[in-house]
């Protein structure tokens, strides 16, 4: 009853929306919109690219935009609101006279390809000229993209082109004014528009004409559409009924309990509620239904997806642009305009699958975020770290300060290190005419750890994880389960409880579906992992000689999502999705745009906010740093966009003063609390520790407070250390081997090579206490540990299916002086930057490393084996060939081939007849006729394949077409019957039918055969296909001028018991129990339509052929009457007899 219940609301919103979507908009006639743009004169300067010298176009307030080979020209790109259900007629620009600059441009700088960051594709070459250049280039004034829309809203990307060049007369010329004209018209209601004003809130973020003619169209719609009921969910968990049900110590009603603490209303929706309750062709449409009705009816912008892909399915989107061909990708869940399949093919999300077939939608109406658990152990760890991080305060947790900067080698080239991409990250940038304003270096303490600069280890990054950051910024070779030169077993291994956030381009790390544990997923369920990370389903894609990647396009625009305050956004989910609106502009410029905006994927919660980025946050200082009891402490707010105050100074005092000051009577520790509000009734509070004394311990100042040296003997210094309210009168130090000292300098000798945790504690006039702790570490004898990371695209069996990038790094207690290598038994060299391999076989790499006091390491080795060499496959036809068509059945035969790692099978599928691949071990035969599609293809025991996007076509044709009959009309007569004649071909096809009537000459079919003389008839028919197979003839015979009839030759006249006949009478029928009801007709020629049967004009059954038997076992009591109906074609005849019914 309940899944009815929920169908008929189902329908009913529905039709609701079907009544909304059917009327028309608000503008029934049409309307210009204009708008008017001046431009300065643009400004030309030469740049060095691929060792030459090009120029490079720039234009106050324009971005840089090309396709790959076109000149690289400024241009404006607009985003404009459009009218409330508007549909546009037409789009015009107008111009002045163009004005030419005095200026040679002899090499115009062109649009670059992007690359996979696992390729190693020779990068050195400048793109090949793809443009005319004996006309102005571009040719429009203008390029579309398209209309997206956002939550009603309907928004025109569009990109002005006020710059030219004619490459061959070398010149720039530019409009100095143009004027954007829009012809629009009412169109259909949008039925995602809510009406509700943080919608409005979030449009007016995001377009570039606040126009209140415009605006005036929705507003007027305003909380027309949206649910009044009494139920909102703002945030919405998607899980199992399995994960719904769990307790533990961390569950998924503890995040909901968060959110609800942070003013949302909440709901955990299984997705077995959702496939009893939503319609779809699959789960992933019913999910997206269930999304689409939260949005609209429940006022939800917020869904987390709690469940790994065989949990919660994710939905494989066609790969645009790039080299992924299909990925896996939620932004489905989130873009919910139109079906993303409008040609209902078997791939979603190609360019044109948008609403009537228009730009795919890239605009949110809700934002997610996946938490790709498997068991309820990694719910209980993704949800700890989630709440942990959230109850990080910024000022009082001190890791929040620390961010870090990864940088890999990715291959050789101007773009080819990851110090390039991500250094654009940080701060204000302005390169490749792409403003950004990304982490900033004022906020965060960023440690940059560029393989360009500096050689780090595995051992260090741990290191830093585990000593806590806030979040990491990387870039650098990938694959599922490696990224950052961590797998996901060293994920699990981490001692790390300072949770942090991971943001990464490399290929693949977030690729969920391919591994048990890719690596996005052991950051975000292990145990000490991160509590959240953004990274790609698919490749990631750097940039030839600069480095304006694709990928980085996108961290760009994330990072300024979090830190540009005119974005207001601090969020992940929202910044995650504005990094994608934000580079519409050029989405189409064929450099891999939106394969990154399906592959960027976040994982993690998408409410959660980066810790100092906030655009809301309670924060204060106070002084003076060491208050004692009963002096004024004066206490400074330093919140966020706070409204009103409240203040608890943990001693029965409060305040509503921004600054207030306050006075402590007692010595203590006072854990003081402001809490603020903000707009839309935001609150957030933060709670420290104010220490009170009488008397503050002394500072202990050690030298050196950290040293690494192969010298045993160490003078230590104290003299800096000093009190905050005396002076200090004792000293002690402890040197952690046992032997202690109570000089202020005394000197130390260490009898052993080791890390000793030296303490100096130092005493006041008063007898307080303070201390500090050295780190002094003696290496006059130990050599340094080396590693070797072995990086590049893993296939199988452990084999690499690209070049090897092979990256050494070494630890030492004192520092690592340098690192040798060899490859294969050749010479030694001092490692500097990563190394490729790229010769196909079996390697071996020899290292040591030796630290700056000379101690060194034994040789240590590792083997390695690369297969970039796809296997080879031959696959041979045999059968007889006539006009492109097999005549007899087709051997296929297959031979494969591998000289890397061996090839390990061939695989075949025939199309429609196998559900999945099967192994090649005989040759294959086809013999049924028709088009045989087979797939083939081969594979290496790297995993290497060749063949799968293959497609042979096999064209069989050994039968000869089969010719149905159809008769139609009325035999009585006076009446007459048409004849149409049907043949169909399993191969070729069909080239003609033949028929004779009767002794007529044989006639080639070519319409209906009407017929009206009356007697017997014969026709005989045939036909034959394109390759001269003839049927046999077939006959019909048929008699004109009689009646159609039907005869119900059972039950006679009797009584039946259980229809067994007891005793037969005259003219009555009657029956106990079950009676079996025959007929048939005459003439039996007619095609015949539906055969029914009723009882008391009731129907009761529908037969399709002859002869009728049906078995009447209604319990009944009286007379009734039994029908037998015939539909032909034409006509409809029918027999009625009538049955005393017992029971």
């Amino acid at each position: 009853m309940k899944k009815y219940l929920s169908l008929f609301i189902l329908i009913t919103l529905i039709i609701s929306l079907n009544s909304i979507w059917g009327q028309t908009g608000p503008q029934n006639d049409s309307s210009l919109i204009s708008y008017s743009y001046h431009f300065e004169e643009p400004i030309i300067k030469n740049i060095i690219l691929y060792n030459s010298t090009y120029q490079r176009v720039f234009l106050q307030d324009c971005e840089l935009y090309s396709k790959v080979g076109t000149p690289r020209l400024p241009i404006k790109p607009l985003r404009i609101l459009l009218p409330k259900d508007t549909i546009i007629i037409s789009i015009k620009v107008n111009t002045d006279e163009l004005i030419d600059l005095n200026y040679n441009v002899s090499n115009i700088e062109l649009g670059e390809p992007g690359y996979p960051l696992s390729t190693n594709e020779n990068r050195m070459l400048p793109p090949n000229p793809c443009y005319y250049k004996s006309t102005s280039f571009p040719d429009s004034s203008y390029n579309l993209i398209g209309v997206q829309q956002s939550r009603g809203y309907s928004i025109l990307h569009i990109n002005l082109h006020p710059v030219q060049y004619l490459d061959e007369m070398h010149s720039i010329s530019y409009y100095s004014n143009m004027t954007l004209e829009i012809e629009v018209k009412g169109g259909i209601q949008h039925p995602l528009f809510r009406g509700i004003e943080k919608d409005e809130q979030r449009i007016l973020n995001n377009i570039e004409n606040i126009d209140p003619l415009i605006m005036s169209t929705y507003n007027q719609f305003h909380s027309k559409l949206i649910n009044q009921g009494p139920f909102t969910y703002n945030y919405i968990i998607i899980t199992t009924e399995d994960f719904k049900n769990y307790h533990g110590t961390y569950d998924l009603y503890d995040l909901t309990e968060k959110r609800e603490e942070q003013g949302l209303t909440t709901l955990i929706k299984t997705v077995e509620e959702i496939y009893d309750e939503y319609a779809g062709r699959d789960k992933q449409e019913q999910i997206r239904n269930f999304i689409k009705d939260a949005y609209l009816n429940f006022q939800t912008d917020w869904i987390l997806l709690a469940g790994d892909v065989e949990f919660v399915p994710v939905r494989y989107l066609w790969d645009i642009d790039g080299a992924d061909i299909g990925m896996a990708s939620d932004i489905y869940y989130q873009c919910l305009d139109g079906d993303y399949n409008s040609d209902n093919d078997s791939w979603y999300g190609e360019r044109n699958d948008g609403v009537n077939s228009d730009i795919i939608d890239l605009y949110a109406e809700v934002f997610i975020g996946r938490a790709s658990v498997d068991n309820t152990d990694q719910i209980e760890n993704f949800v700890k770290k989630t709440l942990a991080y959230e109850a990080y305060e910024w000022g009082v947790t001190p890791h929040l300060e620390k961010a870090e900067s990864v940088g890999e080698y990715v291959w050789s080239g101007s773009g080819g290190w990851g110090a390039g991409y991500v250094e654009r990250c940080i701060d204000y940038c302005g390169e490749y005419g792409h403003d950004t304003h990304g982490i900033s270096s004022n906020v965060y303490k960023v440690q940059p750890l560029y393989e360009r600069d500096i050689q780090y280890s595995e051992i260090d990054l741990i290191q830093d994880i585990n000593n806590g950051v806030n979040f990491i910024n990387h870039l650098g070779h990938s694959s599922p389960t490696y990224c950052m030169r961590f797998t996901p077993d060293d994920i699990f291994n981490f001692t790390n409880t300072y949770y942090s956030f991971w943001y990464s381009q490399g290929c693949h790390p977030g690729q969920f579906h391919m591994a048990d544990e890719c690596i996005s997923e052991a950051w975000t369920v292990y145990s000490n992992g991160g509590f959240a990370a953004i990274m790609n389903t698919g490749y990631g894609y750097g940039s030839n000689d600069n480095y304006d990647g694709s990928d980085n396009r996108f961290a760009r625009e994330f990072w300024d999502a979090l830190n540009n305050s005119a974005e207001k956004i601090s969020r992940l989910g929202p910044a995650n999705q504005d990094s994608k609106e934000d580079n519409m502009w050029h989405i189409d410029d064929g450099n891999q745009m939106y394969h990154n905006c399906y592959s960027t994927s976040l994982f993690g919660d998408p409410y959660v906010q980066i810790k100092g980025m906030e655009d809301f946050r309670a924060d204060f200082t106070w002084t003076p740093i060491y208050p004692t009891p009963n002096c004024v402490v004066s206490f400074v707010d330093e919140s966020l966009a706070a409204e009103s105050f409240y203040w608890d100074f943990d001693d029965g005092e409060t305040s509503t003063k921004e600054t207030p000051d306050h006075i402590f009577s007692d010595e203590g520790i006072y854990n003081v609390t402001l809490m603020i509000q903000g707009m839309d009734n935001q609150e957030d509070g933060i709670t420290r520790s104010v220490q009170i004394f009488e008397n503050w311990p002394p500072i202990a100042i050690p030298i050196p407070k950290k040293i690494a040296t192969d010298s045993t003997t160490i003078q230590f210094q104290a003299e800096n250390s000093w009190d905050p309210d005396g002076e200090v009168v004792e000293y002690h130090w402890d040197f952690d081997d046992g032997v202690t000292s109570d000089k202020i300098s005394p000197s130390h000798t260490f009898n052993l090579d080791g890390i000793y945790t030296v303490k100096l504690t130092v005493t006041d006039d008063k007898g307080k206490q303070g201390y500090t702790l050295c780190d002094i570490r003696i290496d006059q004898n130990t050599p340094p540990i080396s590693e070797v990371i072995i990086g590049g695209e893993r296939g199988e069996n452990s084999w690499l299916i690209s070049p090897a990038h092979i990256s050494l790094q070494s630890s030492d207690w004192s520092g690592v002086k340098r690192i040798k290598y060899r490859i294969d038994n050749g010479d030694w060299y001092s490692y500097k930057n990563p190394v490729i391999v790229d010769s196909n076989g079996g390697h071996v790499i020899e290292y040591y490393g030796e630290d700056i006091w000379g101690n060194v390491e034994e040789i240590q080795s590792e083997s390695f084996s690369i297969d970039t060499q796809i296997p080879e496959l031959l696959v041979s036809l045999n059968g007889t060939k006539n006009k492109g068509w097999y005549t007899s059945p087709v051997t296929i035969t297959c031979q494969g081939n591998d000289n890397g790692s061996g090839l390990q099978n061939i695989y075949y599928m025939i199309v429609g007849k196998h559900d999945g691949w099967q192994i090649y071990s005989n040759p294959i035969n086809l013999h049924k006729d028709g088009k045989n599609d087979l797939l083939i293809y081969v594979k290496d025991y790297a995993g290497l394949t060749y063949g799968k996007d293959i497609k042979y076509t096999i064209n069989i044709d050994q039968l000869s077409p089969v010719t149905t009959s159809f008769f139609s009309g009325d035999p009585s007569p006076g009446k007459t019957i048409n004849i149409k004649l049907d043949a169909y071909d399993e191969g070729i096809g069909v080239k003609d039918i033949w028929y004779q009537l009767d002794e007529q000459s044989l006639k080639k079919y070519n319409d209906e055969i009407i017929l009206s003389d009356e007697g017997s008839h014969l026709i005989s028919y045939y036909s034959l296909d394109y390759l001269g197979n003839q049927e046999e003839t077939q006959e019909q015979y048929f008699m004109m001028g009689v009646e159609p009839t039907i005869d119900i030759y059972s039950p006679t006249p009797g009584i039946y018991v259980d229809n067994n006949q007891i005793f037969s009478l005259n003219g009555k029928i009657f029956a106990v129990g079950n009676l079996e009801i025959k007929a048939s007709c005459s003439p039996n020629y007619l095609t015949k339509e539906k055969i029914n049967i009723y009882v008391d004009e009731i129907p009761k059954n529908s037969i399709d052929e002859f002869p009728i038997i049906w078995v009447w076992d209604e319990i009944s009591f009286g007379n009734h009457m039994i029908k037998v109906e015939v539909e032909f074609i034409d006509i409809i005849i029918e027999k009625e007899i009538k049955i005393f019914k017992i029971f």
